[in-house]
């Protein structure tokens, strides 16, 4: 499917757009991209999926930190990975919460079914759907 990512000046102008497609900020240090932050959701409104991925100086993804917050199941759920420079997974944690409270909570507690919704994984920033966006800021990725 083709890309429909376009870039905004700044994020207000972006927030003046009324879309139900994905968002993403992105932050470079010295030329190189080092954090992209998104906002996945559904049309529906009922799930929204803030992921934010720490790139290294070369591009590698370092980190990925997200938080998924759903009507299914009434749920937060707060994930982190951390990966090598050639991309194998470290380590992995994940807490669940409700949505309301932000207590502890299981997954489908209390007859509520819980719905999952993956995390988008971009190794490189190369990989990032917008990266022909990003033209000479990116130019310091490998």
């Amino acid at each position: 499917e083709k890309s429909r990512w376009r870039e905004f000046k700044s994020e207000r102008e972006r927030d003046e757009v009324v879309t139900e497609n994905d968002k993403a900020n992105v932050f470079a240090k010295d030329g190189a991209v080092v954090l992209a932050n998104y906002t996945f959701q559904s049309p529906s409104g009922d799930w929204a999926h803030y992921v934010s991925y720490y790139f290294r100086e070369d591009g590698a993804l370092a980190k990925i930190h997200a938080r998924l917050n759903t009507f299914y199941g009434n749920m937060i759920v707060i994930r982190e990975r951390f990966y090598d420079p050639k991309g194998r997974l470290l380590s992995s944690s994940q807490q669940f919460l409700d949505l309301e409270t932000k207590k502890k909570k299981r997954p489908n507690e209390n007859g509520e079914e819980f719905i999952d919704e993956p995390i988008p994984v971009y190794q490189t920033v190369k990989a990032l759907p917008f990266y022909t966006l990003l033209g000479k800021r990116a130019a310091k990725t490998k």
